[in-house]
């Protein structure tokens, strides 16, 4: 190994809390294709873990070396304390988390997990409902953001979604993601009329991600344009129900074809010689 700590003292901000360490997932599926092709066809290559495998001294080995540990109790204990304490109690945390029946005591151990990689590696290895367990119970807001972006299941990044507020990371998520629940889901956690919800909800392909955008608009202009304009009715009466101009409402119930959705329009009318004309001829 290259040990990232030569002197525990002098190193001893390298320990970050939580921890950034984690799976290169990039290379390990290099390595997992170039095996593939020399020997698949003979033998199926796998990904695994080594399971449950929590020697909290092999995690400081690997980061400083044998000699160098040994000396650093010796020459630093209370850092060495300190550190052991921040391996060590992940590590149990997530051992009560996997072998405790009690829901409760799975929670406050979720809660307590400093370690994104730790963290991370739970989701990966559970499936429903323990899942939800950690997603709900999580701290780490940097490991829900990474669940948000790249979960594994699109029920896991609409839990994680629901739990972060970070504006840039759900600007990310409702233009970008492959999925239009996920993008509907981090639309509408999205500030009131932010810049990006007029894009999606005039140009979007999607209706149901239109319709979550204009749920999110004001303007009264944008929204004319969307009751007047989109081609889906639905989209339509969205943005109707939101319009308070009665001009822009008596045309919209001149040129709306379906009469559910004109109902929306005729409810925000307050136009007494409109509402006469309704009266008279629909």
């Amino acid at each position: 190994f290259e040990h990232i700590i030569d002197d525990l003292y002098d190193d001893f901000d390298k320990i970050k809390s939580p921890s950034v360490y984690g799976v290169n997932k990039e290379s390990t599926m290099q390595k997992f294709e170039l095996y593939n092709d020399i020997f698949g066809y003979i033998l199926p290559v796998r990904l695994i873990s080594d399971g449950l495998y929590s020697p909290p001294t092999q995690h400081v080995v690997h980061m400083m070396g044998m000699e160098n540990m040994l000396y650093s109790m010796y020459d630093y204990p209370d850092e060495f304390k300190e550190m052991m304490d921040r391996i060590a109690d992940d590590d149990i945390l997530k051992d009560i988390f996997l072998t405790h029946e009690d829901s409760k005591i799975q929670k406050y151990a979720i809660s307590k997990i400093k370690s994104k990689a730790i963290l991370l590696e739970l989701l990966e290895e559970s499936d429903y409902p323990l899942n939800s367990l950690i997603i709900e119970n999580m701290e780490n807001m940097e490991c829900l953001i990474s669940i948000a972006l790249n979960g594994k299941y699109p029920s896991d990044q609409k839990m994680a979604i629901d739990r972060i507020d970070d504006t840039e990371v759900l600007v990310e998520i409702a233009l970008n993601d492959e999925y239009e629940r996920i993008r509907c889901k981090a639309i509408s956690k999205l500030p009131q009329d932010h810049e990006v919800l007029y894009g999606i909800a005039l140009n979007d392909p999607f209706n149901m991600a239109r319709i979550m955008a204009v749920k999110k608009l004001s303007n009264q202009e944008t929204l004319s344009h969307i009751a007047l304009n989109d081609d889906d009715a639905e989209v339509r009466k969205e943005a109707i129900s939101r319009v308070h101009d009665n001009d822009v409402l008596m045309e919209f119930v001149h040129r709306e074809p379906f009469e559910d959705v004109r109902e929306n329009a005729i409810m925000n009318l307050t136009d007494e010689e409109f509402l006469k004309e309704i009266v008279l001829h629909y």
